[in-house]
């Protein structure tokens, strides 16, 4: 079975850019049906609340990295703002604000996000009377970063039309740059693969909440002893964080151990480490960020999986394994999904089970 759980895994976070797996309006879209059903599959088998995960904020959190960065101090020429370890306390509006988000969505989709909710398929007309799809979802508001979103669909719009256009001009293009791709007929697929990659960015996220994070409550954080050690080492104070860890941490890359850091019972996702971005870093030494001619910084281009990327489970990157991880952990909920011939396999083991059990006397045997 385990063989089944990474033919799946490979599945859902390996993209080939085959239009026909990701437009559902227009092909099957099979990879895309796939990766929603997935991830509200999982939230399922871990009982999340989405709307609290995705809306959420805490009153406080922690600097998790220097003052570095398209916004940063270097790039901005300024002193920074902040030190890692600096506790930040959000403005009491924005939280508000948030309490409210969250009851909004809750009636808006009734609970949890369904495969029935999740997206819909919407037309418009431009303004030469064009007609053109848009995909409306769950997202809206609360999408990628979207310098994240410009890399993955640019990659995706240059793979599939052999074009070689840069970030830049799709930021700054005012409509020509889709004049310049030969077919543009289905303009929602870079939309419906966007989607994609939102699910398995939460993936991941869940897949750290549920594997390996930290909790403190501000009690313990504005103590006198974690005031200190902040001045003195201008380190989080982990040593005062509570550690859930329910894998091998050595499985755990060193700068993903803090994705997930839960203040006072609400969870925050470290957004600078970005599942995308970590697999760029791959390719740029391991660093998140590059310095241009003039001495600022911008992000590094946001990578995809490829299928190419791992082809066995022994060749998982580092930087998914702890998904991995989380998708064994979800197993049971998740070999819907396998194929046929191993759905009867795995209903025989369970078969074969259960008249073990019986024949010992378990459950319910006399």
């Amino acid at each position: 079975m385990a063989q089944q759980l990474f033919n799946l895994f490979h599945k859902v976070f390996t993209i080939d850019y085959d239009e026909k797996k990701l437009n559902p309006r227009v092909y099957s879209g099979e990879q895309f049906i796939l990766t929603t059903r997935v991830f509200l599959a999982i939230l399922k088998a871990k009982n999340i609340d989405f709307w609290k995960e995705s809306i959420g904020q805490s009153s406080w959190h922690y600097q998790l990295h220097p003052d570095e960065g398209p916004s940063g101090a270097k790039s901005e020429n300024r002193e920074p703002y902040y030190k890692v370890g600096d506790i930040t306390h959000n403005m009491a509006s924005s939280v508000a604000r948030s309490h409210k988000d969250y009851t909004k969505e809750v009636m808006r989709y009734d609970g949890n996000p369904t495969f029935e909710n999740i997206f819909y398929e919407k037309q418009g007309i431009d303004e030469e009377g064009k007609k053109y799809w848009n995909v409306e979802h769950i997202a809206e508001g609360n999408e990628m970063p979207i310098h994240i979103s410009f890399d993955i669909i640019c990659d995706y719009m240059n793979k599939l039309h052999g074009t070689s256009f840069t970030v830049d001009d799709y930021r700054n293009c005012d409509g020509w740059l889709w004049d310049e791709f030969p077919d543009k007929d289905e303009n929602d697929t870079c939309q419906y693969l966007a989607l994609m990659c939102y699910f398995h960015e939460w993936i991941d996220r869940f897949a750290h909440k549920y594997t390996f994070c930290y909790s403190i409550d501000s009690d313990v954080a504005e103590s006198e002893e974690a005031s200190n050690w902040q001045k003195e080492q201008q380190q989080i104070p982990f040593h005062l964080l509570t550690k859930h860890c329910h894998i091998d941490e050595t499985l755990v890359p060193t700068d993903e151990k803090t994705n997930v850091i839960i203040y006072n019972d609400v969870t925050s996702y470290d957004w600078e480490r970005n599942l995308y971005l970590r697999n760029g870093a791959v390719y740029n030494d391991g660093k998140y960020f590059i310095t241009n001619e003039d001495g600022t910084e911008a992000w590094i281009d946001a990578r995809i999986f490829q299928p190419s990327d791992f082809t066995t489970i022994d060749e998982i990157p580092p930087h998914l394994r702890v998904c991995w991880e989380f998708f064994k952990m979800c197993e049971p909920f998740l070999r819907e999904f396998y194929e046929e011939e191993v759905k009867e396999e795995c209903n025989e083991e369970e078969n074969s089970e259960f008249l073990e059990a019986v024949s010992l006397g378990g459950c319910g045997g006399m």
